[in-house]
Protein backbone atom coordinates (compact mmCIF):
# COMPACT_ATOMS: atom_id res chain seq x y z
CA UNK A 1 0.00 0.00 0.00
CA UNK A 2 1.23 3.75 -0.40
CA UNK A 3 -0.46 7.45 -0.62
CA UNK A 4 -0.02 9.34 -3.63
CA UNK A 5 1.29 12.90 -2.82
CA UNK A 6 -1.29 14.64 -0.73
CA UNK A 7 -3.66 12.03 0.52
CA UNK A 8 -3.75 9.58 3.48
CA UNK A 9 0.08 10.04 5.18
CA UNK A 10 1.89 11.68 2.60
CA UNK A 11 3.94 14.73 4.36
CA UNK A 12 2.52 16.84 1.27
CA UNK A 13 -0.56 19.13 1.60
CA UNK A 14 -3.31 18.63 -0.62
CA UNK A 15 -2.56 21.12 -2.56
CA UNK A 16 0.55 20.26 -3.77
CA UNK A 17 -0.76 16.95 -5.19
CA UNK A 18 -0.53 17.42 -8.97
CA UNK A 19 -1.45 15.04 -12.09
CA UNK A 20 2.38 15.09 -13.08
CA UNK A 21 3.47 14.41 -9.33
CA UNK A 22 0.76 11.37 -9.19
CA UNK A 23 1.84 9.70 -12.71
CA UNK A 24 5.78 10.05 -10.47
CA UNK A 25 3.99 8.30 -7.51
CA UNK A 26 2.29 5.37 -9.67
CA UNK A 27 5.63 4.93 -11.76
CA UNK A 28 7.96 4.65 -8.36
CA UNK A 29 4.95 2.15 -6.80
CA UNK A 30 5.56 0.19 -10.36
CA UNK A 31 9.28 0.20 -9.64
CA UNK A 32 9.17 -1.01 -6.54
CA UNK A 33 6.55 -4.39 -7.70
CA UNK A 34 8.91 -4.78 -10.72
CA UNK A 35 12.28 -4.81 -7.95
CA UNK A 36 10.20 -7.77 -6.01
CA UNK A 37 9.83 -9.46 -9.53
CA UNK A 38 6.22 -8.70 -10.77
CA UNK A 39 7.08 -7.44 -14.34
CA UNK A 40 3.34 -7.17 -15.39
CA UNK A 41 0.88 -6.28 -13.23
CA UNK A 42 -3.25 -5.38 -13.23
CA UNK A 43 -4.27 -1.58 -12.80
CA UNK A 44 -7.34 -0.45 -11.33
CA UNK A 45 -8.23 3.22 -11.57
CA UNK A 46 -11.52 5.40 -10.11
CA UNK A 47 -12.59 8.53 -10.87
CA UNK A 48 -10.31 10.84 -10.57
CA UNK A 49 -7.60 8.56 -10.41
CA UNK A 50 -8.83 6.80 -13.48
CA UNK A 51 -7.58 9.75 -15.69
CA UNK A 52 -4.49 9.96 -14.11
CA UNK A 53 -4.40 5.88 -14.23
CA UNK A 54 -4.87 6.00 -17.87
CA UNK A 55 -1.83 8.63 -18.59
CA UNK A 56 0.11 6.17 -17.34
CA UNK A 57 -1.19 3.03 -18.78
CA UNK A 58 -1.18 4.68 -21.91
CA UNK A 59 3.01 5.21 -21.40
CA UNK A 60 3.11 1.74 -19.81
CA UNK A 61 1.39 -1.03 -22.16
CA UNK A 62 4.26 -3.45 -21.36
CA UNK A 63 4.29 -3.23 -17.82
CA UNK A 64 0.38 -4.12 -17.77
CA UNK A 65 -1.81 -7.15 -17.82
CA UNK A 66 -5.48 -6.19 -17.45
CA UNK A 67 -7.10 -2.33 -17.15
CA UNK A 68 -9.90 -1.60 -15.27
CA UNK A 69 -11.34 2.25 -14.58
CA UNK A 70 -14.70 2.70 -12.36
CA UNK A 71 -16.84 5.92 -13.40
CA UNK A 72 -13.26 7.41 -14.29
CA UNK A 73 -12.87 10.78 -15.14
CA UNK A 74 -11.18 10.75 -18.83
CA UNK A 75 -12.59 14.25 -19.60
CA UNK A 76 -11.76 17.29 -17.19
CA UNK A 77 -13.93 19.95 -19.64
CA UNK A 78 -17.00 17.27 -19.65
CA UNK A 79 -16.66 17.14 -16.11
CA UNK A 80 -15.76 20.36 -13.73
CA UNK A 81 -15.38 23.63 -16.24
CA UNK A 82 -18.35 22.87 -18.20
CA UNK A 83 -20.39 20.16 -17.79
CA UNK A 84 -22.22 17.62 -20.45
CA UNK A 85 -24.34 15.90 -17.93
CA UNK A 86 -27.19 17.94 -16.22
CA UNK A 87 -26.74 15.33 -13.38
CA UNK A 88 -23.89 16.50 -12.43
CA UNK A 89 -24.45 19.84 -10.61
CA UNK A 90 -21.59 19.73 -7.97
CA UNK A 91 -18.95 21.44 -9.95
CA UNK A 92 -21.08 24.25 -11.01
CA UNK A 93 -19.98 26.54 -7.66
CA UNK A 94 -16.65 24.90 -7.94
CA UNK A 95 -14.74 27.64 -9.96
CA UNK A 96 -17.22 30.53 -8.87
CA UNK A 97 -16.15 34.24 -8.50
CA UNK A 98 -16.06 33.54 -4.80
CA UNK A 99 -13.62 30.47 -4.98
CA UNK A 100 -11.75 32.14 -7.81
CA UNK A 101 -10.59 34.72 -5.29
CA UNK A 102 -9.88 32.18 -2.39
CA UNK A 103 -7.52 30.51 -5.19
CA UNK A 104 -5.48 33.36 -5.72
CA UNK A 105 -5.25 34.42 -2.06
CA UNK A 106 -5.02 30.93 -0.81
CA UNK A 107 -3.77 28.82 -3.40
CA UNK A 108 -6.58 26.08 -3.62
CA UNK A 109 -10.23 25.93 -3.49
CA UNK A 110 -12.45 23.79 -1.55
CA UNK A 111 -13.44 20.30 -3.41
CA UNK A 112 -16.70 18.39 -2.31
CA UNK A 113 -18.09 17.35 1.17
CA UNK A 114 -14.13 15.93 2.09
CA UNK A 115 -13.05 19.50 1.75
CA UNK A 116 -10.32 18.41 -0.56
CA UNK A 117 -7.64 21.26 -0.81
CA UNK A 118 -7.75 21.97 -5.41
CA UNK A 119 -4.45 23.42 -5.61
CA UNK A 120 -3.48 25.80 -8.79
CA UNK A 121 -1.31 23.91 -10.35
CA UNK A 122 -3.63 20.96 -10.04
CA UNK A 123 -6.47 23.21 -12.15
CA UNK A 124 -4.01 24.40 -14.67
CA UNK A 125 -3.03 20.95 -15.42
CA UNK A 126 -6.83 19.92 -15.69
CA UNK A 127 -7.27 22.62 -18.51
CA UNK A 128 -4.76 21.37 -20.71
CA UNK A 129 -4.10 17.41 -20.09
CA UNK A 130 -6.81 15.32 -21.90
CA UNK A 131 -6.80 11.58 -20.47
CA UNK A 132 -9.27 10.99 -23.29
CA UNK A 133 -6.74 11.22 -25.94
CA UNK A 134 -4.57 8.45 -24.09
CA UNK A 135 -7.08 6.25 -24.50
CA UNK A 136 -6.08 5.66 -28.25
CA UNK A 137 -2.57 4.22 -27.29
CA UNK A 138 -4.02 1.50 -24.99
CA UNK A 139 -3.11 -1.93 -26.39
CA UNK A 140 -4.19 -4.28 -22.96
CA UNK A 141 -7.32 -5.59 -22.31
CA UNK A 142 -9.07 -2.48 -20.34
CA UNK A 143 -13.02 -2.73 -18.85
CA UNK A 144 -14.71 0.47 -18.23
CA UNK A 145 -17.71 -0.35 -15.74
CA UNK A 146 -20.14 3.04 -14.28
CA UNK A 147 -23.11 3.95 -13.63
CA UNK A 148 -26.30 5.52 -15.51
CA UNK A 149 -27.11 7.68 -12.52
CA UNK A 150 -23.65 8.91 -12.20
CA UNK A 151 -23.64 12.57 -10.58
CA UNK A 152 -19.96 13.35 -10.84
CA UNK A 153 -18.69 11.79 -14.05
CA UNK A 154 -20.79 11.89 -17.46
CA UNK A 155 -21.06 8.16 -18.23
CA UNK A 156 -21.44 9.19 -21.59
CA UNK A 157 -17.29 9.48 -21.92
CA UNK A 158 -17.03 6.01 -20.70
CA UNK A 159 -19.20 4.77 -23.83
CA UNK A 160 -17.36 7.11 -26.04
CA UNK A 161 -13.94 6.49 -25.03
CA UNK A 162 -14.12 2.59 -25.02
CA UNK A 163 -14.48 2.08 -28.18
CA UNK A 164 -11.39 4.20 -28.81
CA UNK A 165 -8.41 1.52 -27.43
CA UNK A 166 -6.20 -0.16 -29.59
CA UNK A 167 -6.78 -3.12 -28.11
CA UNK A 168 -9.29 -5.58 -26.41
CA UNK A 169 -11.73 -3.26 -24.70
CA UNK A 170 -15.45 -3.45 -22.97
CA UNK A 171 -17.60 -1.30 -21.16
CA UNK A 172 -20.18 -2.23 -18.61
CA UNK A 173 -23.32 0.39 -17.72
CA UNK A 174 -25.59 0.04 -14.73
CA UNK A 175 -28.75 1.64 -15.25
CA UNK A 176 -29.68 2.31 -11.22
CA UNK A 177 -26.15 2.85 -9.77
CA UNK A 178 -24.62 6.63 -8.95
CA UNK A 179 -20.71 7.58 -8.28
CA UNK A 180 -18.90 5.53 -5.73
CA UNK A 181 -20.50 1.88 -5.64
CA UNK A 182 -20.75 2.95 -2.11
CA UNK A 183 -23.86 0.24 -1.41
CA UNK A 184 -23.04 -3.04 -0.96
CA UNK A 185 -25.31 -4.42 -3.81
CA UNK A 186 -23.28 -2.07 -6.18
CA UNK A 187 -20.23 -3.17 -4.83
CA UNK A 188 -20.69 -7.07 -4.78
CA UNK A 189 -21.68 -6.73 -8.66
CA UNK A 190 -18.75 -4.35 -9.60
CA UNK A 191 -16.26 -6.53 -7.91
CA UNK A 192 -17.72 -9.50 -9.02
CA UNK A 193 -17.55 -8.31 -13.17
CA UNK A 194 -14.20 -6.91 -12.50
CA UNK A 195 -12.88 -9.83 -11.10
CA UNK A 196 -14.61 -12.11 -13.78
CA UNK A 197 -13.07 -10.40 -16.46
CA UNK A 198 -8.94 -10.10 -14.81
CA UNK A 199 -9.50 -13.57 -14.57
CA UNK A 200 -11.21 -14.30 -17.95
CA UNK A 201 -9.74 -11.99 -20.45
Amino acid sequence: RFDFRGHGESALKQEDMTIGGSLKDLEAAFDFMSQQGFTKLDLLGTSFGGGITTLFAAKNNARILHFVLWNPVLNFDHNFFHPTNPLIQWTKKLFSEENMNALKKDGYIILGSRKFHMGKQLIDEMREIKPYEAIRTISCPVLFLQGVQDTHVDYRDSVEYGNMTLGESKVILYKDFDHGFHNKNESRVVYSDTIHFLTQS
